[in-house]
């Protein structure tokens, strides 16, 4: 028994699934905030350049880390926590570019909020490293006493250590937290390889994979914010401080409150080696403990619903939760159970007493999640609103031609080499309405917030017009260098795997986990079942496997082209810029990321289990004479061949 379970009497057991997984789960979660605590103390201990000193162990290094953490990093991974328990959608299309990404993110009502937090939690970070800054050697304090003047100055060095970490904080929210869209990073981030892989896969094998992936990354991204800040801060730092001067005057009570004092040396060389060190030790260790937390929450758990009375009423419940969090949790016991529980599938196949049977209830929600699924890739990713409902029938393809081509925007004429139009409003403020075709909000949240949206969408254009302008300004040499067809294709060009990723595999743990249930419980039905009642259901099953494998194999075909097409264009334009032809030295840079994303993500694991799938289920009742028709049997035919 899970050790949260272990002391809950069975007879207290909760009914809900969810009260339940929260009950399993608070041992790991424990876990996972004393491993991330752990973290940032040896990563602050880092920046400190002491880490194979005696100061790891010291009281008030230990202390000072503790305290940070408990303010800094902890309300986030609360925040987290929180967040998992409330989405109850997965997340809808990305934007097919990442000009659009950008934009959607940008527009994006929750991200002054996301910014805030963590940028106090930075904040807070960086005056637990500047206070054992000041107890190992000085010179970080908030004030600094300044011998000429017989007083306390604010100090230059812990005012641009806060300042830059405002700016980290902001930048991290941005790059890690809201990109490639605020409600995919927020979603749980289930694996489905730990049920379908042959060797298990653990959770230190989880967090190994999670850091060599994001961690590089982070640490690069608070490396460039760092040096960046301070390169900007050597160029304005003379003319900043002399106009803040000019302002509140030289003898002032506001300037010893303001302005720090000068007659103190700022140590350009040692102040930008600390920063850069905080700011990596800091970023990641927010990030150490996203993916301690993502990771120990999204395991599997040992069977729950087995210590329950009635397990398959938890099971059933848990398989309706509304909650993705709590949903997947479900589907991945279920899967596991139905392929090595013989007592489970007894209890499952057994239970046929009432009018609706637990067989027909699995069934039923299976069949229906893998409809949605199959929907959503039918529909490229266009869920349907109510807005939608009541307008005319032209609508649906009309959505569908601009999802294909999405209309110029300011980066495309830019590309392009035109100059901003005359009626460059228009797109500003139509593009609420455009939003839940292109954004990955489904709800209208901007209508509870609307001052932050506004103030985001006016810097956003006021940042396009200067972009113009610095455009318009430079030669045609110079802007084919800046912005040529392959920094055009990244930025503004459609993505294929964007769509992959984020259309087949969009909630593609679950979805394995529906197909690895109805496969085993329909293959075991033939010696365990004693009523016969799974078998009647093949044909279904099948049409439902071959309706959605023929829908992503379909779906695959047309990125792959798209793909293929796009790295032909590519060539040809570089090949015409260059005055000679390159036939036969294509990179394939658009397909090979559409092979890797494919490959890493679910859209291959979702194909490859459902083809799977099908040949298990065939070969197991291929000694009957199965009635399919016609029509299934090619379809199933094209599938497994």
């Amino acid at each position: 028994m899970p050790s949260g379970l272990a002391a809950v009497p069975p007879a207290q057991l909760p009914t809900k699934y969810r009260d339940v997984i929260k009950i399993a789960l608070r041992p790991r979660q424990t876990r996972a905030f004393v491993l991330a605590a752990v973290a940032w103390h040896l990563f602050l201990t880092s920046a400190l350049l002491s880490t194979l000193s005696l100061s790891l162990i010291s009281p008030l290094t230990l202390a000072a880390s503790l305290l940070s953490f408990g303010l800094g990093v902890l309300p986030l991974l609360a925040k987290r926590k929180r967040s998992l328990s409330q989405i109850t959608t997965p997340p809808a299309r990305l934007p097919s570019s990442k000009a659009q990404q950008l934009s959607a993110a940008l527009s994006d009502p929750t991200l002054v909020t996301l910014i805030f937090q963590h940028v106090v939690a930075f904040v807070v970070l960086a005056l637990g490293y500047a206070a054992l800054l000041t107890y190992r050697k000085g010179g970080w304090a908030p004030q600094i006493w300044v011998e000429s003047h017989a007083s306390f100055y604010l100090n230059e060095r812990f005012l641009y250590l806060v300042g830059q970490s405002i700016v980290l904080g902001a930048v991290y929210a941005f790059v890690s937290r809201s990109l490639p869209s605020p409600q995919a990073v927020a979603s749980p981030s289930f694996d489905a390889s730990t049920l379908t892989t042959d060797t298990p896969v653990t959770i230190k094998h989880r967090v190994v994979a999670a850091f060599t992936a994001r961690l590089p990354r982070a640490a690069l991204v608070a490396a460039l914010t760092s040096s960046a800040s301070i390169l900007v801060y050597s160029i304005v730092r003379i003319r900043m401080w002399s106009t803040i001067l000019l302002v509140l005057g030289t003898r002032g009570v506001m300037r010893r409150l303001l302005v720090p004092s000068f007659r103190v040396e700022f140590a350009f060389f040692e102040v930008s080696v600390r920063s850069v060190l905080f700011s990596i030790a800091a970023t990641c260790a927010v990030e150490t403990a996203y993916l301690l937390l993502d990771v120990y929450l999204s395991h599997p758990l040992p069977p729950v619903s087995k210590y329950a009375k009635f397990p398959n009423r938890l099971l059933l419940d848990g398989i309706e939760e509304p909650v993705l969090f709590f949903s997947n949790h479900a589907f991945s016991e279920l899967a596991r159970l139905s392929a090595g529980d013989k007592e489970m599938r007894g209890l499952i196949y057994r239970d046929v007493g009432g009018d609706v049977t637990a067989w027909m209830q699995i069934r039923d929600r299976c069949l229906g999640l893998l409809e949605e699924s199959r929907l959503f890739v039918v529909r490229r990713g266009q869920v349907a609103t109510k807005p939608q409902a009541s307008m005319p029938s032209t609508s649906q393809p009309q959505q569908q031609k601009t999802s294909a081509k999405p209309p110029q925007t300011i980066w495309d004429q830019l590309a392009a080499g035109q100059t901003a139009p005359k009626d460059s409003t228009p797109p500003s403020t139509s593009s609420p309405a455009t939003a839940p075709s292109t954004s990955t909000t489904v709800s209208t949240p901007p209508q509870q917030q609307p001052a932050p949206l506004l103030s985001i969408q006016s810097l956003s254009k006021t940042s396009l017009n200067l972009i113009t302008l610095a455009w318009k300004l430079l030669p045609s040499d110079a802007k084919h260098v800046l912005f040529g067809a392959r920094r055009q294709q990244t930025l503004l060009g459609e993505s294929p795997s964007s769509l992959a990723s984020s259309v087949i595999a969009r909630d593609a743990h679950r979805t394995i986990c529906a197909a690895l249930t109805l496969k085993s419980l329909l293959c075991q039905s033939l010696t365990e079942d004693p009523y016969g009642t799974v078998s009647k259901d093949i044909k279904r099953i099948l049409t439902a496997f071959v309706g959605l494998d023929s829908e992503i194999r379909t779906l695959g075909m047309q990125l792959e082209a798209q793909a293929r097409e796009i790295d032909d264009k590519l060539e040809r334009v570089e090949a015409d810029g260059d005055g000679q032809s390159k036939q036969g030295e294509g990179r394939g840079e658009v397909q090979d990321e559409l092979k890797r994303v494919w490959t890493a993500g679910g859209a291959g694991q979702l194909d490859l289990y459902l083809v799977a799938s099908m040949r298990e289920i065939l070969n197991t009742f291929e000694r009957f004479d199965l009635v399919l028709g016609d029509e299934l049997e090619i379809r199933l035919g094209e599938c497994l061949r």
